[in-house]
């Protein structure tokens, strides 16, 4: 069975971004306000996790912040916006 995250990362790929599902669950957070803590706590998950997911979504994307992330993201479809 195909999931939306399997999809998605099809699409991701074929874009050049290579993000992993988990990084994808990460990406819709970074458009918001909430701190790496708050974001841990939404997705169930420890904030080192958080912070090693986003370096490696900064890196995939060439961006060196979260408002250059979610830029990249939104560029390449990603993200809505």
């Amino acid at each position: 069975m195909v999931t939306s995250a399997d999809m998605m990362l099809s699409v991701v790929a074929a874009k050049g971004a290579n993000q992993t599902a988990a990084e994808l669950r990460l990406l819709p957070l970074l458009t918001t306000h909430l701190s790496t803590p708050e974001i841990a706590g939404e997705l169930f998950l420890s904030p080192h996790t958080v912070k090693s997911r986003m370096k490696s979504i900064y890196r995939k994307l060439e961006a060196t912040s979260r408002s250059q992330a979610v830029a990249r993201s939104q560029e390449l479809g990603l993200l809505e916006g």
